[in-house]
């Protein structure tokens, strides 16, 4: 059997224990490791199994208390680390290993989320660091736990607890008391910081500048560390300060006059930016203060159309992308000599037909692009578009949700096969529409219109016919495809076409016999697979002369008693012959006759 076959959710319990019985290691362990796996499988894994085998069943998410309790026995440390791993394993599991010899085991421990604050505290007297880092991780850890691990000896467990997610403000605070720059660091990044931890730490001027600056860019930081930080002699801090959300007008207007530039594009880009601030910052003499503060969307409006004058055309572009830009200012912008502002403004979320109506006038096709790309693009301006006279403009217009049949209807008969394509390659094409696609000249658009999901019988039966071969494989795979279609499909000279045929839904008892007689191997056992394979398939397909294609037969769903029995005295195979001796279904006489008959059996009949 191969190894992927061990995996598939349907196979029964018969089939799980019957891969243990493997001679491929990698196939034992794929069966000890499937979902469906049951406490008999992994029971019997346990005992049977090597250790990779062993490891397998018990990192199964399936596994059970009775499956842990035994594996926590083992005598391989990393199969008693994936026991104590298992977030199915119970309190005496934990217990049990929380005192192993071996510390990757007593690691484990420390991780799981179920073990006890009494488990944690002793798992924090390890000699061994990695343990200790391990409960210092754990998501269930509490504050006694978080505070003792805080006053460990490894900067690297001390920076664990300073990063847990339970931690509290009493841990966060005793945590920015430590020497270690990074514990520090992590109290002052996490995300349940309070306003009292960040008070602390930005009051200590020997911190590293990295450490400051981190406090003043967090969403909590309050106000009256914010005017601290934009006193800074460090340019970083005052630029955190001045993009901090929570920036007070004070704070903002202090920035504005910054000596550096990039505190003052952060405090013009600024979502709390008064008018005074953004009137100081339409007066800089630096472009991009200016462009932030054009594109704030606090400017008002009679503030844009001032801008709209400024000699810089990446000022004028902040206009064109501010998000509260009104339609007038949107269409003067739109008459800017600059093709990167215009642009900007057929792409502004605030644009509305009319300005997209006129950016589709424009000279330049990347203007005239993003106007037909915008989500609030309507039928008139696709419409429109659909003239354009560049097929990339076209191509554009039918592939937006919003494009109306006729729109659609027209992009059929395009000069460009591309446009043609796109047309037809969503659901909302009609049958209409394919049909007159699948005579197309180009082999991708009638290839298109053969995979859309609404093509019809008619449409699927000219595709069958074509003259290229992915045109054929599209029919033979549609879910549409008649039993006509897929007989017509099974006779083509192209393999895939037959393969797709032979792997359809609809194939007939009838389709896949005459399938067991392609030349192709695979071809043969995908139709040896096929869920609809009856009892008369499967009997051809077992006597097949590939052992792959009887491999497949032997694991089918549909795989009988009386097939198994005939396949004892028929097969050669070790795959076949091994799972036919492991089945408890059929008479012992077949079952002894496969597994003599069997060349690679050496652990009995299972």
């Amino acid at each position: 059997m191969g190894v992927k076959e061990f995996y598939r959710p349907w196979l029964s319990e018969r089939g799980l224990r019957n891969a243990l019985l493997d001679i491929d290691i990698e196939a034992r362990e794929t069966g000890a490791s499937n979902p469906d796996a049951t406490e008999r499988v992994l029971l019997k894994a346990l005992v049977r199994g090597n250790k990779w085998v062993r490891h397998a069943a018990v990192d199964n998410h399936h596994a059970t208390a009775q499956v842990l309790r035994k594996a926590i026995e083992d005598e391989d440390w990393e199969v008693r680390a994936a026991a104590a791993a298992n977030p199915n394993a119970t309190e005496a599991v934990l217990l049990k290993a929380i005192s192993d010899q071996d510390w990757h085991v007593r690691a484990a421990v420390a991780k799981n989320p179920n073990a006890t604050e009494a488990m944690l505290m002793k798992a924090l007297e390890d000699d061994v660091r990695h343990v200790r880092r391990g409960v210092a991780k754990n998501p269930n850890a509490t504050e006694d736990v978080l505070f003792k691990a805080l006053e460990d000896e490894d900067e690297e467990v001390r920076h664990a607890a300073a990063d847990n997610p339970r931690a509290t403000e009493a841990v966060l605070l005793k945590a920015l008391d430590d020497d270690n720059i990074w514990v520090r660091r992590a109290a002052v990044q996490h995300p349940n910081a309070t306003e009292a931890v960040l008070r602390k730490a930005i009051e200590d001027e020997d911190w590293d500048v990295n450490v400051r600056r981190v406090v003043v860019s967090h969403p909590n930081a309050p106000e009256d560390v914010l005017r601290k930080a934009i006193e800074s002699s460090w340019n970083d801090i005052r630029r955190e300060a001045a993009a901090n959300p929570n920036a007070s007008e004070a704070v903002l207007l202090k920035a504005i006059s910054d000596q550096d530039w990039h505190v003052r594009v952060a405090a013009a880009g600024n979502p709390r930016a008064t008018k005074d601030v953004l009137r100081f910052a339409l007066e800089d003499k630096t472009i991009s203060v200016r462009s932030s503060a054009a594109a704030n969307p606090n400017a008002s409006e009679d503030v844009l159309r001032k801008v709209l004058e400024d000699r810089d055309w990446q000022v004028r572009r902040g206009v064109a992308r501010n998000p509260h830009a009104p339609e007038d200012v949107l269409f003067k912008v739109l008459e800017d000599k600059n093709e990167n502002v215009r642009c900007t403004a057929a792409d502004n979320p605030r644009a509305t037909e009319a300005v997209l109506l006129k950016a589709l006038d424009d000279d330049n096709i990347w203007v005239r692009r993003a106007a037909v790309q915008h989500p609030n693009a309507t039928e008139a301006v696709l419409r429109k578009a659909i003239e354009d006279e560049d097929w990339r403009v076209r191509g554009v217009v039918v592939s937006h949700p919003n494009a109306p049949e006729d729109v659609l209807h027209k992009a059929v008969y395009d000069k460009n096969e591309f446009v043609r394509k796109e047309a037809i390659k969503y659901p909302r094409a009609t049958p209409d529409m394919l049909r007159v696609c699948i005579d197309d000249e180009d082999w991708e658009v009638r290839a298109a219109a053969a995979k859309n999901p609404n093509a019809p019988v008619d449409v699927l039966r000219k595709a069958i016919e074509d003259k290229n071969k992915d045109v054929r494989w599209a029919a033979a795979k549609h879910p549409n495809a008649t039993e006509g279609v897929l007989i017509k499909a099974l006779e083509d000279e192209d393999w895939q076409v037959r393969e797709a045929a032979v792997a359809h839904p609809n194939a007939t008892e009838a389709m896949l016999i005459k399938a067991l007689e392609d030349e192709y191997w695979w071809i043969r056992a995908t139709a040896a697979k096929h869920p609809n394979a009856t009892e008369a398939v499967l009997s051809k397909a077992i006597e097949d002369e590939d052992w792959r294609v009887c491999e497949v037969v032997a694991n089918h769903p549909n795989f009988t008693p009386e097939l198994a029995a005939k396949a004892a005295v028929t097969a050669n195979t070790h795959d076949v012959l091994q799972v036919v001796a492991g089945r408890e279904d059929i008479d012992n006489t077949s079952r002894v006759i496969a597994a003599l008959r069997d060349p690679g059996n050496y652990l009995g009949l299972g």
